[in-house]
């Protein structure tokens, strides 16, 4: 597992994570219980910290980051795929972050909620639970639906 340190602080992980070879977790970072990281994944954990919950799955070549007192805070049974940036921000329990889309500093997503695909959600920006966030920058176009939260949990879980 590619767990690197960052002045003296290595990463702690849960229990039957996962980090490809081709991923990196740097520094200040706490990952749950059967976290999945994806090949080019990096989260740095150098200027403040980065706590992931249980049950979190991390597509390829994503970029987690923070800011100084802007940790980021991603919750449980939370899906992020390929090319996603989240930096600095709350991420709610059951929240799905589409393709290449971009979370930025101080913001956050409520649980439940979908952040579609090329979305940006602008600094400092909240959004309730169950949201559908879509465009630049990113607004509330729907609530998901009961089927759809079960989806990302379920996601989420997968151990491929």
């Amino acid at each position: 597992m590619p767990l690197l340190p960052y002045l003296g602080t290595l990463p702690t992980v849960g229990d039957d994570a996962h980090v490809d070879a081709e991923g990196i977790v740097i520094g200040k970072v706490t990952l749950g219980r059967g976290v999945r990281i994806g090949a080019r994944t990096v989260l740095r954990g150098d200027q403040d910290r980065i706590v992931v919950g249980d049950h979190v799955r991390f597509g390829r070549a994503i970029s987690v980051h923070m800011d100084p007192t802007f940790p980021t805070q991603i919750g449980s049974e939370v899906v992020v795929e390929d090319d996603a940036i989240v930096h600095g921000c709350t991420l709610g329990d059951a929240v799905l972050v589409e393709r290449d889309a971009t979370i930025l500093t101080g913001s956050s997503v409520g649980e439940g909620s979908i952040v579609q695909a090329g979305a940006l959600v602008p600094e400092g920006k909240s959004f309730p639970a169950r949201s559908v966030i879509a465009g630049t920058p990113g607004k509330v176009v729907r609530e998901t639906t009961d089927d759809e939260v079960a989806a990302t949990r379920r996601r989420a879980r997968e151990r491929a």
